[in-house]
């Protein structure tokens, strides 16, 4: 549809004009609108989005639906129907991290773009993207974009 394209071409341009102004963080931001892209491509159409084996893909489909819930490895047993060790395996041959890695990686782009587009409180975005814990959520987005929640927020709104 056209309006999924207009979004595209918008988001691009927000990237391009990121990268021409070197803002400071402008990494960082390019990085969430990139993931954003990413995520929206494999959205629209997620049999054609990365070439890997039906078992990982279906776990990238759970993984992108469920983020929010407690995906643990007996879950994944459960629902996949195989060893999860061997799932893990499988994953990380094939998408270069394990299971566990990408299920926060993907958490914490979506909180990421929460804090940007929402006043939601950084409990809340927790909460919403699958963390148990408030304090580990903090901890862990601050290792991914080096810097708190509560930095990213004032930075991006800005812009």
């Amino acid at each position: 549809p056209r309006e999924v394209i207009d979004c595209f071409i918008r988001l691009i341009d927000e990237l391009l004009q990121e990268y021409r102004l070197k803002n400071a963080f402008y990494r960082d931001k390019m990085s969430v609108l990139l993931k954003g892209i990413l995520i929206d491509a494999a959205r629209i159409d997620d049999k054609t989005t990365l070439p890997v084996t039906k078992p990982v893909q279906q776990l990238l489909n759970y993984i992108h639906t469920h983020f929010e819930k407690n995906i643990t490895y007996d879950t994944i047993s459960e629902v996949f129907s195989y060893h999860p060790y061997y799932l893990n395996r499988r994953f990380k041959q094939e998408v270069g991290m394990t299971i566990g890695q990408y299920l926060q990686e993907y958490r914490l782009t979506v909180a990421s773009q929460l804090i940007i587009t929402t006043n939601l409180s950084f409990e809340e975005i927790a909460y919403q993207t699958g963390f148990k814990n408030p304090s580990h959520f903090s901890a862990a987005f601050k290792r991914q974009f080096h810097r708190s929640p509560g930095d990213y927020r004032r930075y991006f709104s800005k812009q």
